[in-house]
């Protein structure tokens, strides 16, 4: 199972979003399952909806963060509460529903300052800082130009210490298009 999540991360890197990354991934995530352990379905359920959003499969990650949600609701594991909520924010709102994705996120947020840093980071993904990112860009699709704004400087402002400045610069870019139309 440990060797399919290494193998099912390192080939989503390597070789994008490719059917043999989504086999592995699901492959991992199926083992796990009938094993019945919860955090390594986690393993298989982040990466799974990553690559689905990637590939524009969206009602693909949207079944992931809802299987996360499942889990989320069965381990009374706040960082759990946290991903489950994030997936979900993401999945909503590149489905096109800002309202339902809004919530998530401020249930992600709300969640999430309790926690410390590295429980918020799972295989990679800080779930609270990506809610921070969704949540300005539901708050730009919903007509709220000058809370967007704000959340997109307080999200950069947030993570410029963070190691991995490459993550601060697509949140430059995020916030790009805020000023753009303005």
């Amino acid at each position: 199972m440990k060797l399919l999540a290494g193998l099912g991360l390192s080939a989503m890197v390597a070789y994008s979003n490719t059917e043999e990354v989504q086999a592995v991934l699901r492959r991992g995530l199926d083992i796990a399952a009938r094993l019945g352990a919860a955090y390594p379905v986690l393993r298989f359920l982040g990466p799974l909806h990553l690559v689905a959003c990637r590939a524009s499969d969206f009602r693909g990650s949207l079944a992931a963060a809802e299987r996360c949600a499942e889990v989320a609701d069965q381990i009374a594991d706040p960082s759990v509460a946290v991903m489950a909520n994030s997936m979900l924010a993401s999945a909503y709102h590149i489905l096109g529903n800002p309202k339902t994705s809004q919530r998530h996120c401020e249930a992600a947020l709300r969640d999430a300052p309790s926690l410390s840093r590295m429980q918020l980071v799972y295989l990679g993904v800080d779930h609270r800082n990506r809610a921070l990112c969704v949540s300005a860009r539901n708050l730009w699709v919903l007509g709220y130009g000058d809370q967007a704004l704000e959340a997109a400087n307080f999200t950069i402002e947030e993570n410029q210490g963070q190691r991995a400045p490459g993550h601060v610069g697509h949140r430059v870019l995020d916030r790009s298009g805020f000023h753009l139309g303005r």
